[in-house]
């Protein structure tokens, strides 16, 4: 069976993996609320989004995404399973974002690439689900006062611009890009109230894969990508004669199917 484990943002480091200290951080000491572990949510809802890929594509779906007025008071960053390793116990995993509206639904963060090119793609969707069928565990993380997301969109995109990101090949890209955005997050406390601990927290559970038979096998190190100059970016994107390195890594970022959807 799956779990989802519920974390406050008050977090304790029992139970959490260790892959050594999160870059920047010490391990934050015991303390605080522990997980509790509750029955993964069955998907019942429908699955529908509105989905708008951060500075690649704009119109509408942009608009709908920068300047969304709706607020949310939840983090849940879930751990995804994209299929089983043949004659395995094990599988390989993605790591994307949700927050979860306190208007129902939720908005996903999906920072991940195609099939064989380390540019990564930020995806960004209005859901009407706040679990996937692919969840394999979900770690909820609060906030001390609501947040519109258009304040989140536009920190992400325009200041830290943490969309122009270059995985490494090899790497585990997701886990590294979604331990940077809590921490920056958690640093910028003029705007969100988010516990310190949180990324360390994150880190430890980013240390391991983890699969729908309970089997689970180190992720360490956790190799880290790079975030590019705008210049660097652009050319990588609109530039000629780009060349790019496959992205083989056990860390399924690639953007063949969409299988965090609902069913």
């Amino acid at each position: 069976m799956a779990y989802q484990i519920k974390y406050t943002s008050t977090p304790s480091t029992a139970g959490s993996a260790s892959s050594g200290n999160a870059p920047g951080s010490n391990v934050p000491a015991s303390g605080g609320n522990a997980p509790t572990i509750l029955p993964s949510l069955s998907a019942s809802a429908i699955s529908a989004s509105i989905t708008h890929i951060v500075a690649l594509d704009g119109g509408a779906n942009q608009a709908r995404s920068e300047d969304n007025t709706s607020t949310f008071t939840k983090i849940r960053v879930t751990i995804h399973t994209t299929g089983p390793w043949a004659d395995s116990p094990h599988s390989n995993n993605h790591v994307t974002t949700f927050l979860i509206l306190d208007q129902g639904g939720a908005v996903q963060i999906d920072m991940r690439t195609d099939n064989g090119d380390r540019r990564g793609q930020l995806y960004w969707k209005l859901v009407t689900y706040e679990n996937s069928s692919s969840e394999i565990k979900a770690f909820d993380y609060s906030l001390g006062a609501p947040v519109p997301v258009y304040i989140l969109y536009r920190a992400i995109r325009y200041e830290w611009k943490l969309h122009q990101c270059l995985f490494l090949s090899g790497g585990s890209g997701c886990h590294y890009w979604n331990y940077v955005l809590l921490s920056k997050i958690a640093a910028d406390t003029a705007r969100f109230s988010f516990h310190s601990g949180v990324p360390a927290h994150a880190w430890g559970v980013f240390g391991k894969w983890y699969s729908r038979t309970g089997a689970e096998r180190p992720n360490q190190p956790i190799l880290q990508g790079e975030f590019q100059s705008y210049e660097q970016w652009y050319q990588d994107w609109f530039g000629e004669g780009e060349e790019e390195e496959d992205d083989d890594d056990g860390d399924d970022d690639n953007n063949d199917d969409d299988d965090d959807k609902d069913e």
